[in-house]
């Protein structure tokens, strides 16, 4: 052991000196945050009966450390997120970033673990610390990827995703390919944004084996405009077999299935829209609502999920970096198509507070 490190103490002393030619500028920051609310589920989400529970705990989408560094046109961000204390993987922490980029003078090219290009972010929401992603906003998740960026166009060759249809064997030959483009329309900033990704659902019975292509796309704009105090965001969505895409929804129905090797297709449809209004430098009100309605027709029977996100919010700044939010709202799975009956609603309200440094 004495051994073992002495030679990573020699290692340290190695590394330390050469960071000064590798990178002269270094930058760290963060964000602390705790989410207080109360959860109340009916018996159709939570499969047994009505259920209230507090959530006092921190959630690793919005807890980060990170460090980012720059050498002239050279540069690199490792970005670090923390479990909640009672998660199965309790205070480990994982990788949310880890990418390089190179300004080359006519753009950049990033290499690494980074932002997926059609993500979006129009809305402050606190439930899952998710800006609505998971409720109307389009994420694509960090991910594995080689991007070019140039004068608002990013164009990525991104790790393709395989949602198991069956649970056998996925085969990919190409990357995802996602890309987006900013811009700017008298005063409102547009994000417009589409992708494609590719598998093969390989079956194997006995010797032999059967391949089956599973396809899915999406393509979509973002906006945010503002006038004095007010500000409206939002996004207008379509998908092809959302999950297989990689794109994050809380719905059912958001994969392909097949009947033989016929693929069922899920068409998605979704939109966010978000209303605030700066009181003041400390107060600021904003609601928003989400829809995300997939359908999906296998022999013959075409099956419906809705969901319905609807919030309000009172963001309070108390310092440069420091905030409380408390905001309530409901969630609608809607009803049972085809039959009859109800798949739940949750409601919640409390409050995050967060310090970002």
């Amino acid at each position: 052991m004495r051994k073992l490190l002495i030679v990573l103490a020699a290692l340290a002393f190695v590394v330390g000196s050469t960071i000064p030619a590798i990178a002269t500028d270094w930058s760290f920051y963060g964000k602390a945050a705790m989410f207080t609310y109360m959860l109340d589920q009916s018996k159709e989400v939570t499969g047994n009966v009505d259920d209230s529970d507090l959530v006092w705990t921190v959630l690793n989408s919005s807890n980060r450390f990170g460090f980012v560094a720059k050498a002239d046109d050279i540069g690199g961000i490792l970005e670090f997120g923390i479990n909640s204390h009672y998660a199965a993987d309790a205070n480990r922490a994982h990788i949310r970033l880890a990418n390089g980029y190179w300004n080359f003078g006519a753009g950049t090219l990033v290499v690494g673990q980074d932002y997926a290009p059609a993500a979006f972010f129009p809305s402050a929401t606190i439930y899952n610390d998710c800006s609505m992603v998971l409720h109307g906003a389009v994420y694509t998740q960090r991910v594995p990827q080689i991007k070019l960026k140039w004068a608002g166009l990013q164009v990525a060759l991104v790790e393709p995703n395989k949602a198991a249809v069956l649970a056998t064997e996925q085969d990919t030959s190409i990357p995802k390919i996602e890309a987006s483009y900013d811009l700017k329309v008298g005063p409102v900033a547009l994000h417009i944004f589409g992708g494609m990704n590719s598998y093969d659902e390989v079956a194997i019975v006995g010797t032999t084996e059967t391949e089956t292509g599973i396809d899915s796309n999406l393509f979509g704009v973002g906006f945010k405009f503002a006038t004095g105090p007010f500000y409206v965001n939002g996004d207008v969505w379509m998908a092809t077999n959302p999950g297989n895409y990689g794109v994050l929804q809380d719905s059912a129905g958001t994969t392909a299935t097949l009947t033989g090797t016929t693929v069922n297709d899920v068409d998605s449809m979704v939109y966010a829209a978000i209303l605030g209004y700066k009181v003041s430098d400390m107060i600021t009100l904003e609601a928003g609502m989400g829809v995300i309605s997939n359908e999906r027709e296998a022999a013959g029977v075409t099956e419906e999920w809705e969901t319905t996100t609807i919030y309000i919010q009172a963001p309070i700044t108390l310092a440069k970096g420091v905030t409380i939010t408390p905001e309530f709202g409901t969630i609608d799975y809607g009803d049972v198509k085809p039959g009859t009956g109800d798949r739940g609603d949750k409601t919640y309200y409390g409050a995050k507070w967060a310090i970002v440094f």
